[in-house]
C-alpha cells in the first residue's frame, strides 16, 4: 500500500504542491555563526514562477547500496532533530513540491525512504539562535526518554562532543555501510577515530556540497585585464598562490578618490580575514593531524611547507598590492561585502562557498563568471583539493536508541545516503547547480574536479579540541607571516595535553 502511495503521489506532483509526511518546529532566528546572506528568496532556483519541475523518482533498475529491501518499521515514526537554519532547513525534509529541482529531490528522497522501509519520516528543527542547538538539546533530553533517533548537525559540534557518550559508534550498525561512495570515504578516513566512527556524511547532506570554497572570477574582466585562460591554466596544474598573486597585483584602480587602497576601488581579488584562509590550508595539502597505530590522533604538523603556504598567502593578501581582505564585523557582514563586491564589477575574483550559485546577486550578475578550485601551493603538487566549510551536516545515530531499534534507525540513515545519491545529488548537481546557476559550461568540468577532490581535513574536524586551525586564521588576521610564531604557539603542553585528553576519554569511552 505504501509504494502505490507513492507513485499515486509522484504523479500528484506534476499538477500540484502537497502538504509534506513530515513535520518540525516554527522558525527560529537562525544560528549566530552561520552567515546568512545570499539565500534565494524570490522563484524557485532557475524557474520561471509557476514553472515546476519533475521530482526524479527513485527507480529498480539501479542498485545502489546493500541495504536488505525486506526490511519494515512497521509504520513506525524516526524523528530526526536538525537546525532550523536558512541554509540547511531543507536538507532533511521540505514541507511539499515547489517547482524548485533541489526542493522536490528532497520530498521525493523521503517519499522513497518511507516506502522502502514502511515508517515515517519526522524531521524536529530546533529553535536555537547557535550552531549547537541540535548538540544542546540532545544533552538536555539524554536518557532512555530522548524523543529523538537521529541527529543532524554541523560537523565541528559534533566533533567537539564526539567523547560525550551522545551518539552510537556507526560500526556496531549493521545497516550502514560506510564503505559505499555515498558515504564519502575520504571523509570516514579521517573522521574516524580509535575503533569507531560516530558520524557520517556524504550524498545525504546537501550543505557538504554547497559549503564547498572555490574561487570565482569574472570573465569579462579577465579578457579585459588580458588574462591567460584560467581554465587551461588550471588544467596544466600551474594555478598555484603565487600565480594568483601574479595577477591580481595588477588589477588594482582607485575608484573613490581616496587616498590609500578602500573598499570603494577596484582589486583583483577579495577575500576575508579568518574563515576563508581554511581552504588554502587544504588546497596545499597541510598536514597537522595524523593518526597513530590505534588510529587516535597525533600532532605533527609540515611545518616546513605550513611555513611555505603562509608566506604565499601573506604575498597574496597584503603584498600583492590588488587584494581587498575585508574585516570580521561580528554579524558576517564581510561574506555580503565579498560577494556585492564581486557582482558589482569590482573585483575580478574572489574566494566564497558554492552555495552563493544560489543567490539572486550572482545569478543576476551581468557579466558571466567562471569557477575553478581555490589554487594549490606549488605545481608540482599532483592534486587540487577542496574543502568544505566546517558548518557541513553530519548525521549521527542518538545514543538513547535501545539495541532493539538500533538496525532499524540506522537502516534509514542508509536509506536516506542511497536515496540522496540516487535523487538529490543528480537534481542539484547536474540540474540545478550546472543546468541553472552556473553559466559557463566550461565551469562543469570545473565542478567535478573540485567535487571529486574533496578532502576532509582532521585538523578541521577535531579544530574546536585542538586549536590547531584557528592559529592560521589568527596568523592572517594579525598579519603575521611567521609561521613558526604560529606553532611555537601550537606546539606547547597545552596543545598536546588537548590532544590527549580527546584521545583518552575516546579510548575509555570505547572500553
Amino acid at each position: 500500500m505504501k509504494k502505490l502511495l507513492v507513485i499515486l503521489l509522484s504523479l500528484c506532483m506534476l499538477v500540484s504542491s502537497l502538504s509534506a509526511c513530515t513535520s518540525g518546529s516554527g522558525p527560529s532566528e537562525g544560528g549566530e555563526s552561520t552567515p546568512k546572506q545570499s539565500i534565494p528568496n524570490e522563484t524557485p532556483h532557475g524557474t520561471t514562477p509557476g514553472e515546476e519541475s519533475t521530482p526524479t523518482e527513485s527507480t529498480t533498475e539501479e542498485k545502489v547500496g546493500n541495504l536488505d529491501p525486506d526490511i519494515d518499521l512497521g509504520g513506525k515514526e524516526v524523528v530526526i532533530i536538525s537546525r532550523n537554519d536558512p541554509w540547511m532547513i531543507d536538507e532533511v525534509s521540505v514541507e511539499k513540491t515547489t517547482g524548485d529541482p533541489i526542493n522536490d529531490a528532497i520530498f521525493q528522497r523521503n517519499l522513497n525512504v518511507e516506502s522502502m522501509l514502511n515508517m515515517e519520516i519526522n524531521n524536529f528543527l530546533t529553535a536555537g539562535t547557535t550552531d549547537y542547538t541540535v548538540i544542546d538539546a540532545l544533552k538536555n533530553t539524554a536518557g532512555p526518554d530522548c524523543p529523538y533517533h537521529i541527529a543532524a548537525s554541523p560537523a565541528y559540534t559534533c566533533f567537539d562532543n564526539t567523547a560525550t557518550g551522545l551518539f552510537h559508534n556507526l560500526y556496531d550498525i549493521s545497516h550502514i555501510d560506510l564503505d559505499q561512495e555515498y558515504w564519502s570515504p575520504k571523509y570516514n578516513k579521517e573522521a574516524s577515530i580509535g575503533n569507531a566512527q560516530y558520524f557520517g556524511t556524504g550524498a545525504i547532506s546537501l550543505s557538504l556540497r554547497r559549503f564547498i570554497f572555490v574561487t570565482f572570477f569574472n570573465k569579462d574582466l579577465a579578457e579585459n585585464y588580458g588574462l591567460e585562460d584560467l581554465y587551461q591554466v588550471v588544467n596544466d596544474k600551474r594555478w598555484t598562490i603565487e600565480y594568483q598573486a601574479g595577477l591580481v597585483g595588477n588589477m588594482y584602480m582607485d575608484m573613490d578618490g581616496i587616498q590609500g587602497q578602500t573598499a570603494g576601488d577596484m582589486y583583483g581579488f577579495v577575500s576575508e580575514e579568518s574563515l576563508f584562509v581554511d581552504p588554502y590550508v587544504a588546497a596545499s595539502d597541510i598536514r597537522i593531524l595524523t593518526k597513530d597505530d590505534d588510529n587516535f590522533l597525533a600532532y605533527d604538523p609540515d611545518i616546513e611547507r605550513a611555513d611555505n603556504m603562509m608566506q604565499q598567502i601573506y604575498n597574496l593578501y597584503y603584498r600583492s598590492g590588488g587584494s581587498y581582505i575585508f574585516i570580521g564585523d561580528g554579524v558576517y557582514s564581510q561574506f555580503d561585502k565579498i560577494l556585492n563586491k564581486f557582482t558589482s564589477g569590482e573585483a575580478t575574483m574572489m574566494t566564497h562557498r558554492l552555495i552563493v550559485a544560489e543567490s539572486q546577486e550572482l545569478r543576476g550578475m551581468d557579466s558571466e563568471y567562471g569557477i575553478i578550485p581555490i589554487p594549490k601551493l606549488e605545481e608540482d603538487q599532483p592534486e587540487y583539493y577542496s574543502l568544505a566549510h566546517d558548518l557541513f551536516t553530519v548525521f549521527g545515530v542518538v545514543s538513547s536508541v535501545n539495541s532493539l531499534d538500533l538496525d532499524n534507525i540506522g537502516a534509514v540513515m542508509e536509506a536516506m545516503a542511497i536515496e540522496s545519491h540516487k535523487v538529490v545529488t543528480p537534481a542539484y548537481y547536474e540540474v540545478a547547480l550546472k543546468g541553472k546557476y552556473s553559466k559557463d559550461p566550461e565551469s562543469w568540468e570545473m565542478l567535478d574536479m573540485i567535487m571529486n577532490n574533496l578532502k576532509i581535513n582532521g585538523g578541521l574536524l577535531y579544530a574546536m579540541k585542538t586549536g590547531v586551525t584557528a592559529k592560521f586564521r589568527d596568523a592572517v588576521s594579525n598579519k603575521n607571516s611567521n609561521t613558526n610564531i604560529v606553532f611555537s604557539a601550537l606546539n606547547n603542553k597545552a596543545v598536546i595535553r588537548n590532544i590527549t585528553a580527546l584521545n583518552t576519554a575516546i579510548s575509555n569511552m570505547q572500553g
